[in-house]
């Protein structure tokens, strides 16, 4: 009957000991796969900064190349290997931002870089008032390849009911209306581009009436979305 017992005991705590070696084992497998799986997550996020890094810095490239021609580096989700980059610019300071993006990863850089309405010169120093024209303004690229002008908009006070009718840039028209727009119209011009560093005349803004006497405002709106505000007074 001993002898019995004893194989029992040993019998009950052999399986016991298998069971507890099982259960550990089991657990070590999973802490393992767990391990393995957060380091494969860990290497995909990795990858996925690396990624959107790489997308975020062709950004930059990207506001370089478009700004140098005169024109809006804005843009949304635009590819670049296998991320995609989205380009911001705040409409005081003209700083951009460039938002690479992969997977979940977004990596941000921001610059600054002259824009058309920093490159452009407007010389009024002479501006003066003939019969219903005003002349003798200049303008002047300082730098950027190229600077496109689309809209022009025309403030003047006094304003006693006058038109603008015409814009004359070098020996082209770039606008022309009879009877002509009031005050404070933003007017769609045809785009005239400036190339070289040359003096470009503004030969005149032709209005209904004479203006001198005048506080004028001129806002000049560029194909960058950029804009440059010049005021002058037309003596008489």
């Amino acid at each position: 009957m001993r002898a019995f017992g004893n194989i029992h005991f040993q019998t009950g705590y052999a399986i016991m000991a298998t069971t507890f070696l099982m259960v550990a084992l089991s657990m070590l497998g999973i802490a393992l796969l767990s391990m393995v799986s957060m380091g494969q997550a860990m290497r995909m996020e990795e990858v996925s900064f690396s990624k959107a890094r790489y997308a975020a810095l062709g950004g930059l490239e990207w506001i370089k190349q478009e700004v140098d021609l005169g024109i809006s580096p804005i843009v949304t989700g635009k590819t670049l290997g296998s991320g995609t980059f989205d380009i911001a610019m705040d409409p005081t300071t003209y700083d951009m931002t460039s938002t690479g993006h992969s997977g979940n990863a977004n990596v941000s850089f921001s610059m600054h870089t002259p824009v058309s309405s920093e490159c452009l010169i407007i010389d009024t120093s002479n501006v003066q008032a003939a019969g219903p024209n005003i002349t003798q303004m200049h303008l002047q690229r300082s730098c950027l390849q190229r600077i496109t002008i689309t809209h022009i908009q025309v403030t003047w006070s006094p304003d006693n009911g006058e038109g603008l009718r015409e814009i004359q840039l070098n020996g082209t028209d770039i606008y022309n209306n009879n009877p002509g727009v009031p005050s404070g119209t933003n007017v769609d011009v045809t785009d005239y581009t400036l190339s070289n560093s040359s003096n470009i005349p503004v030969n005149h803004f032709k209005f209904s009436g004479n203006l001198s006497g005048t506080n004028m405002t001129f806002v000049w709106t560029f194909q960058d979305t950029t804009q440059q505000i010049t005021s002058v007074f037309i003596p008489n």
